[in-house]
């Protein structure tokens, strides 16, 4: 599973997974009676039902970890940026041409901010 999700790397396809293995959870493990009755033979689920809920519990780690990985990526990426743009904008003005390149940073900055706020916000 944490090879299929590394592949991915899709917060969205990680929160669906989150989501789904919760439901599991709550409709499969815990509805399940420990013992059961089949014929002449009783069969007690207890162990079963606890191996699966730690093995539940090992994925919703791992689930979080990588959301938490890719959270931190995006973010780092996010102040790389910031910082670069923020460098441009502190160099010396002293001709037209480094003012020229200076409109340009700025209007690119217009053109991302939304960008940026959607990247921040999912992150």
């Amino acid at each position: 599973m944490q090879k299929q999700i590394e592949k991915m790397r899709s917060v969205s396809y990680i929160e669906y997974r989150i989501r789904l293995v919760k439901q599991q959870i709550k409709e499969n493990i815990k509805t399940r009676s420990d013992f059961n009755q089949n014929y002449i033979i009783s069969i007690n689920f207890s162990e079963v039902k606890q191996s699966a809920k730690e093995k539940v519990c090992e994925w919703l780690v791992v689930l979080g970890k990588t959301l938490t990985d890719i959270s931190k990526q995006t973010l780092t990426n996010i102040i790389k940026e910031i910082k670069n743009y923020g460098e441009q904008l502190q160099k010396e003005m002293n001709a037209i041409e480094p003012i020229k390149q200076l409109l340009n940073v700025i209007a690119e900055i217009k053109n991302k901010s939304m960008d940026m706020e959607l990247k921040i916000v999912e992150a």
